[in-house]
């Protein structure tokens, strides 16, 4: 069976001009891992959802270690017995490191030790962040859009996170309504009934968020009412001709990213079955150059890949609190914390700092604009 031609050349260059990429041609070395992979989202044909709806504030995260080809070794041998791990410790995972949800998490002194390591050496983090709730909802945006020229991307992004913080209001009943409509599969004939019963949620609900949602008020809940009033009749390109009920059917694409836009590095990922065989179908290409620049290795072999478990399964409890996190309780984050849960929040963020000031094709994000704000609000806090 012959494989499927990805060229990655065009798209590559694209994405690094339009948000200005740099040492995007540097050789490094990428470690990955995951956590919180559902696999698939979907409805249930009699009502509910594949996962518990506490789930839904996850975010899919998937990352890990990255540094320059040419970096000196690492004192593993000196961080273990830093660390103080059991002997019977024969791979590092997060649970060794840090216990519990995120702020918990915070208060251990070994997490302590792990990102001072981290700091001091040439390494770097690297990271795709999956809001899927997000993800799995703004295609009905998209498609009442359309090719719409009055909106550009930074006024589409806004939108989508008006519609995204709207909807989390009443999560329940909102979810009600797509799965009343088979969503992301709306028939041709119950468009407009369905565009009609968005609108309707939208504009019941939109107190709720004038009063909580920093940069959301009155005239942004009115604009987004009228971009779904106007698209009456319009094809909904993206949420039509869909398997019924299925909002996320795979999470392998998001392994794809890094491999096109560091061409010259070497991308080593966590052995998982269902990625190796959807890789499998694939033949990347650099214009006419064959792309073999990833494999995948077992965790007990290969160091990168436990910290890259640790890395991810911090990010993701960490996404997680921010996802949680209302606007008016960020300022008081800070005064609630300890010592060294203060200690390793500061250490977290200069971390983040310390790689995407490297480059920031390492943090990339697929979630509403108000999530990441309040990342930014936060780090202000405790990066003075």
């Amino acid at each position: 069976m012959s494989k499927i031609k990805v060229n990655i050349t065009e798209h590559r260059n694209f994405t690094i001009e339009a948000f200005g990429l740099k040492n995007m041609d540097v050789e490094y070395n990428f470690f990955y891992d995951e956590t919180n992979n559902i696999r698939k989202f979907r409805f249930k044909p009699e009502g509910g959802l594949n996962i518990p709806m506490k789930q839904i504030s996850k975010n899919f995260v998937l990352g890990g270690i990255v540094y320059k080809k040419k970096t000196t070794s690492f004192d593993f041998e000196k961080l273990k017995n830093d660390l103080k791990l059991d002997k019977t410790t024969d791979e590092i995972k997060l649970k060794h490191i840090a216990k519990g949800d995120f702020l918990d998490c915070l208060k251990s002194e070994k997490l302590n030790i792990l990102l001072d390591w981290l700091l001091q050496n040439d390494l770097y983090i690297h990271f795709s962040s999956l809001n899927i709730l997000y993800w799995s909802i703004v295609d009905i945006i998209d498609s009442v859009v359309g090719n719409d020229p009055d909106f550009r991307f930074e006024n589409l992004n806004y939108f989508k996170t008006v519609f995204y913080e709207v909807v989390q209001v009443d999560l329940e009943n909102f979810l009600k309504i797509l799965h009343k409509y088979k969503y992301p599969n709306i028939q041709r004939h119950q468009a407009n009934k369905f565009i009609k019963d968005i609108k309707s949620y939208i504009l019941k609900n939109k107190d709720d968020v004038i009063n909580n949602i920093k940069g959301i008020n009155e005239h942004s809940i009115f604009v987004l009412a009228d971009i779904l009033r106007n698209s009456t009749n319009k094809e909904l390109v993206f949420i039509e001709n869909n398997k019924d009920y299925e909002l996320i059917d795979r999470m392998a694409e998001f392994y794809m990213r890094p491999l096109g836009l560091f061409k010259n590095s070497e991308h080593i990922f966590d052995e998982e079955v269902k990625v190796i065989d959807y890789f499998n179908k694939f033949e990347f290409c650099d214009g006419d150059n064959i792309l073999d620049h990833f494999d995948f290795e077992e965790s007990h072999n290969n160091v990168f890949i436990q910290m890259s478990d640790v890395v991810v399964g911090l990010l993701g409890k960490y996404f997680e609190f921010i996802n949680i996190l209302n606007f008016r309780d960020i300022k008081n984050v800070k005064n609630t914390l300890s010592t060294i849960q203060d200690k390793n929040f500061t250490k977290l963020f200069m971390l983040l700092k310390k790689s995407e000031l490297n480059s920031r094709a390492f943090i990339h994000y697929t979630t509403a604009l108000t999530n990441i704000e309040k990342e930014r609000l936060l780090s202000l806090e405790f990066i003075k």
